[in-house]
């Protein structure tokens, strides 16, 4: 009880310190919270609004757009957190807009000339003629990713909360006024994210940029690119392939399904993954920057970093237990309520997905790590191998599961078998090396998991569908 207490005394203490770790994790995680309650309100009632070909157009848009402003971003932003001189920062910003102005004029010519041959391999064709909804939201993506590391290089935890809050709710409130307006028309998603991602824009610009606007002047020299390119070389040779592997083990899933079954079975499987999203945007996507920027500064100083990755391992572990227990009771009932008619198979592809949520907080966070000490050639192999293993999965499914279920059912347990294989072989590296106590939690999770799995009837065969 005694070390309890003085547990509960250092958060407290750490609390009232400014700028320390558990202060900025509780500032993000705060603004995430936020987030989730908006998404908790909303979500039922644009699923009401919104049919599942609305959401099916909206993965394969979303799928798109994030692999084209991956290879766009080339990751580079992710080199401000790192950048010392303000001077050179500014350089690369410049260039770095000036480059995403014309990579997104020549993204939307591209698109306009060539979306029905591209499109016909596919059963959506919601996205035909939609060239500048995909060129627009390629310039909004890459945009807000470059401020979101601008404010974690200055360690504004807050602003970034803020704009992120406001993102969040301009989207939702976008997205139902447009389904009010005009009914569940497939692209109405895709305004109500163009909606929020421009009010994100706006409010940075407005209220913390404006001093600074001058650095958002486009810097169309090639001699300041190639040297941007030459000083920052590692990032788009070795951070954006495993950035860019990392979310094709997401995106290759929706343009999969979408070439085999139609945008409504595509819609409901992209609602499930949304939702699972929801408790991984929550915890991992607090904390992540937050440690990223932490590693950063023990870095700079030479100090371990070992005992706070373990600390940060072993209360993500833990935090899934609970997600895993009250899945495995009621998700797909609760889920089933909250989204009402129409979703049933959600419903269903949640319960199977929430005992990999342990994993998906792992994977992610290892992801921070390895780019905050600059492995990202070992960040590469780890998806290179997770990757892989999702492929001959997708590969043996066909063969093997006889609906979309089934298919379905292969896919989310090769999902987690490639998470497991990341985690394992990250813990490897001498900076992340585990302790036993962590080795103890972990097998403990993965009991659980198994349990969960066969609580849910995982393995029973598939008549629906």
């Amino acid at each position: 009880m005694e070390r309890f207490l003085k547990a509960l005394s250092a958060i407290a203490k750490s609390l009232k310190s400014k700028g320390s770790f558990v202060q900025n994790f509780s500032v993000v995680f705060g603004g995430k919270s936020i987030i989730f309650l908006i998404g908790f309100l909303f979500t039922p009632i644009i699923a009401r609004v919104f049919d599942p070909e609305a959401y099916g157009t909206f993965a394969l848009y979303s799928s798109i757009v994030l692999n084209i402003s991956l290879a766009i971003g080339m990751r580079i932003p992710t080199a401000f957190i790192v950048i010392h001189s303000e001077q050179r920062f500014k350089r690369v910003l410049r260039s770095m807009l000036a480059f995403l102005v014309v990579s997104t004029f020549i993204i939307s010519l591209f698109f306009y000339f060539f979306d029905e041959f591209l499109f016909e391999r596919v059963e959506n064709k919601n996205l035909v003629g939609c060239w500048y909804l995909i060129g627009g939201g390629v310039f909004l993506r890459v945009i807000t990713g470059m401020f979101g590391n601008w404010n974690v290089r200055e360690k504004a935890f807050k602003r970034s909360t803020i704009v992120s809050i406001s993102e969040s709710f301009g989207t939702k409130i976008g997205t139902l006024s447009t389904g009010l307006l005009v009914g569940s028309i497939s692209n109405g998603l895709i305004i109500g994210e163009f909606i929020g991602k421009g009010l994100h824009v706006l409010i940075q610009l407005l209220l913390f940029v404006r001093k600074r606007i001058y650095y958002l002047i486009p810097s169309f020299s090639f001699r300041q690119f190639t040297w941007m390119m030459r000083s920052y070389r590692e990032y788009p040779l070795f951070l954006l392939p495993s950035s860019w592997l990392s979310q094709v083990s997401n995106s290759i899933i929706i343009f999969y399904l979408s070439a085999i079954y139609d945008v409504g079975q595509v819609g409901e499987y992209s609602m499930a993954v949304g939702l699972i999203a929801i408790p991984v945007m929550l915890i991992s996507y607090s904390s992540q920057p937050v440690l990223t920027q932490k590693i950063v500064e023990l870095s700079k100083g030479n100090e371990p970093i070992k005992n706070q990755v373990l600390k940060f391992f072993k209360a993500l572990v833990v935090i899934s237990f609970p997600i895993l227990v009250v899945g495995m009771l009621l998700g797909e009932s609760i889920v089933a309520l909250f989204l009402g008619e129409g979703w049933e198979v959600s419903a269903q592809l949640v319960s199977w997905m929430i005992p990999m949520v342990g994993a998906q907080f792992l994977a992610t966070s290892v992801n921070g790590i390895f780019i905050a000490l600059k492995k990202n050639r070992q960040l590469l192999n780890l998806n290179i191998i997770k990757l892989s293993i999702l492929i001959i999965v997708m590969m043996i499914a066909p063969y093997v599961a006889s609906n979309f279920l089934e298919l379905v059912r292969l896919i989310i347990l090769g999902n987690f078998v490639s998470l497991i294989v990341l985690i394992l072989l990250s813990f490897q590296s001498k900076e992340i090396h585990f302790d036993r106590g962590l080795i103890s939690l972990f097998l403990m999770y993965l009991v659980v998991t198994a349990l969960c799995y066969l609580q849910i009837d995982f393995f029973t065969p598939q008549i629906n569908n």
